[in-house]
């Protein structure tokens, strides 16, 4: 966590999504300052409710480690927005700052207020029309989060990143054109993002970018645009802000696209795997796919050998009852490290009897087709 080193306020808003089991992997324990937003990985963008399938359905917004039930209702890209308009307002201009602004959009369920809709009532298309709404408002906020910078007086020293996490997903409304594949796929339309970074401190401004850059490399990038020089050695990432602001060679030469032992198995038919799980487009434990700095794409056993090397050992533990949002008052939080050792197993206990119980699994069911019916039709 060196960034945290060099910049003593780092802030987030919006989905989190990366582990809350216990209450060290929330955003507020992995380094963060304040956390405002979801911890799941998709959910109504009205009412917050998020389910896991059809067996466990609970409430997702938080301010800091509380449920912030008093938010619900608010449409999430605008309420994210505004959370990061008005801590701008309250920041010490004279202060070093990270803000990670990760929102929800255009993830679905494909929701929107209607006036962002309402110009798009051309589009014939459900899908797209409501993919398109919900960029609209997506732009929008960007907009309005680079006007409060400017009237806050902190604009010209900073640095605004634009990244995607994957492709778009063609059922939900997102296009990839022309490239093959999307969301959940190694082709380049599940792995190759659009995105653009924006300062008054490039050197180049107005250009199209053509570097080989991976999302690994914002880390030491960040790092050296905070000033923290130290050796990046150990890092998967290169620092290329050479390459993005002055158009120098990119230290990266080739992408590692995955290495994934769990969903496909060494020799298992590829068919099986996608049956099984949709993935598992290469063999990839003994094999490796690479991107190069050429375009050119390649399947290479000694690759994927050497990155076996250094990979860290895939951990998928079973589905854990506690995690249920009814033993923790209907809000998805940790549920771990929490009580003392009875009460825990009490409580599994109890959870355990629910887990076998039909009704339950019906209720579930019951309150996440409710959640869909509040709104809109959702896509």
């Amino acid at each position: 966590m060196y960034i945290w080193l060099k910049l003593d306020t780092p802030h987030t808003v919006g989905k989190w999504h990366l582990g809350f089991c216990r209450p060290s992997c929330l955003p507020t324990g992995r380094g963060f300052q304040s956390f405002l937003g979801t911890l799941t990985g998709s959910g109504d963008h009205f009412s917050y409710q998020s389910c896991d399938g059809a067996e466990a359905c609970g409430f997702d917004l938080h301010d800091g480690d509380r449920p912030a039930w008093e938010m619900a209702g608010n449409y999430s890209t605008l309420l994210c927005i505004d959370g990061v308009k008005q801590f701008l307002k309250r920041h010490d201009p004279h202060t070093p700052l990270f803000l990670y602004l990760s929102l929800q959009a255009t993830h679905a369920p494909l929701q929107v207020p209607d006036h962002f809709l309402h110009l798009y009532d051309s589009q014939c298309n459900r899908l797209r029309r409501h993919y398109a709404a919900m960029l609209s408002c997506l732009d929008s906020g960007v907009a309005q989060v680079v006007q409060e910078l400017k009237t806050q007086e902190l604009y010209e020293n900073s640095v605004l990143i634009y990244s995607s996490d994957n492709g778009g997903q063609p059922l939900s409304g997102g296009s990839n054109w022309t490239l093959r594949g999307g969301k959940g796929t190694y082709w380049e339309g599940g792995i190759r993002t659009v995105g653009f970074v924006h300062s008054p401190l490039l050197k180049k401004k107005g250009i199209v970018s053509r570097a080989l850059i991976h999302v690994s490399d914002w880390y030491p990038t960040l790092l050296g645009l905070a000033g923290a020089r130290q050796s990046h050695h150990g890092l998967d990432g290169h620092d290329v802000w050479g390459s993005i602001s002055e158009g120098l060679p990119c230290p990266r030469t080739e992408i590692l696209f995955n290495i994934d032992p769990v969903s496909r198995k060494a020799g298992e038919p590829y068919d099986k795997a996608l049956i099984l799980n949709g993935f598992g487009i290469w063999d990839t434990v003994v094999r490796a796919a690479l991107s190069s700095s050429t375009g050119s794409k390649t399947s290479a056993d000694q690759a994927g050998r050497e990155s076996n090397q250094t990979a860290v050992m895939a951990s998928n533990p079973p589905d854990d009852p506690m995690a249920d949002p009814e033993l923790h008052g209907g809000a998805w939080s940790p549920w771990l490290g929490l009580e003392g050792d009875n009460e825990k197993e009490e409580r599994k206990e109890k959870m355990i009897k629910i887990r076998h119980c039909k009704l339950c699994k019906l209720k579930a069911l019951f309150k996440k087709v409710g959640s869909r019916l509040q709104r809109k039709t959702l896509f």
